[in-house]
């Protein structure tokens, strides 16, 4: 079975130009992994609201009923609101790694206001 090492190892392999805002530099990227940045215009359109898979709970508890929604399913529980999760991931990773990882997602980290605060080691 692989380790979470061996899918950060594919990713900075499948990424084959170190350049953050060239798209062509992600082509090969599944879209499930790919920057998000590189799924959609995110700059070109005005935001009202952002919501963060951290915070999924509190941000559904605000917007449904400012949008005088009653009801949404829950599909995924609690395990969507703690990052506890990609901490302990993290945690199996050598720095080196992490900071590369970071470079490919750098500006998805700026863009939705991240850190790489707790995941060095």
């Amino acid at each position: 079975m692989p380790l979470f090492k061996d899918f950060a190892e594919y990713l900075i392999d499948t990424v084959k130009v170190p350049v953050l805002a060239d798209a062509a530099a992600y082509e090969s990227f599944n879209s499930h992994w790919r920057p998000f940045f590189l799924n959609c215009q995110v700059c070109d359109l005005s935001y009202e609201y952002i919501v963060k898979m951290e915070t999924w709970n509190d941000d559904l508890s605000y917007l449904l009923p400012k949008y005088h929604i009653e009801y949404v399913e829950k599909a995924y529980g609690d395990i969507l609101n703690s990052s506890d999760v990609s901490f302990q991931y993290f945690k199996t990773l050598p720095e080196l790694l992490v900071l590369k990882l970071y470079e490919i997602y750098k500006i998805d980290f700026e863009l939705f206001g991240y850190s790489l605060d707790g995941y060095l080691q």
